[in-house]
């Protein structure tokens, strides 16, 4: 399964160790998911984690934020152009990469996302339900 993560769902994660996502990490690090970027979201995710009131929270050194996004690295596929679709332009660059690594869902707790539900066959679904998602899927295996 292919899965576009929003920054909000990698931020939850660095501020909060032991939260929500930070399990949908645990699980990312069995291979019970293949995450797909872009350049662009790799850009948003650095700088994101670098604003002054993040870091201040994470207290991550820079060479520890980019080891956190090497794990993303392999995953990078070249943006797709698409129209625009969100009521926040700067969302559609999770729809784009989405559609350009055949991506299965993308998950957020972004309301501007959230409330799209579906794009181009691809599920939109907040980190709570992705989690409840991978952990059935654990339960049958």
């Amino acid at each position: 399964m292919r899965v576009v993560l929003d920054t909000n769902i990698l931020v939850s994660r660095v501020l909060s160790p032991a939260g929500l996502a930070a399990r949908i990490f645990d699980f990312l690090h069995q291979g019970a998911f293949e995450p797909v970027v872009t350049v662009e979201i790799l850009a948003e995710y650095r700088e994101t984690l670098g604003y002054e009131d993040v870091r201040v929270r994470h207290r991550l050194s820079q060479e520890e934020i980019e080891a956190v996004l090497r794990i993303f690295v392999p995953y990078t596929v070249p943006a797709a152009p698409i129209e625009p679709v969100c009521r926040d332009p700067d969302d559609d660059m999770f729809l784009a990469c989405a559609v350009a690594g055949g991506a299965d869902y993308l998950v957020s707790n972004d309301p501007d996302l959230k409330d799209l539900v579906r794009y181009q066959g691809i599920r939109i679904i907040s980190a709570a339900t992705f989690l409840a998602l991978l952990k059935a899927e654990e339960d049958s295996s």
